[in-house]
């Protein structure tokens, strides 16, 4: 797929002009397993931000949140995302 076997030979054979802590195989392991965790996290974020519910006061993290916003600022709240939702975007 990725020919990493061409690749690392290819390091080997130049010359020792060039040295670095890390062997070629453990930087790309490292780039992977970095790649993978940051996805992980995103689809973390994404199941969060679903459970997020500003009607019922629950803002994804705990099920007894106490509101911290005043009604008036519930209310702009809930009236912004009622406009976002009837918004029509044709791409």
């Amino acid at each position: 797929m990725f020919k990493i076997h061409e690749r690392v030979s290819h390091f080997q054979s130049t010359s020792g002009d060039c040295s670095s802590p890390l062997s070629y195989p453990i930087e790309v392991i490292i780039i992977v397993v970095c790649c993978l965790l940051g996805l992980a996290w995103a689809i973390y974020n994404i199941f969060q931000v679903e459970k997020i519910n500003v009607r019922g006061g629950f803002n994804g993290e705990t099920a007894t949140n106490p509101k911290h916003l005043t009604s008036h600022q519930e209310n702009t709240l809930l009236e912004l995302g009622d406009k976002i939702s009837e918004v029509n975007v044709s791409i």
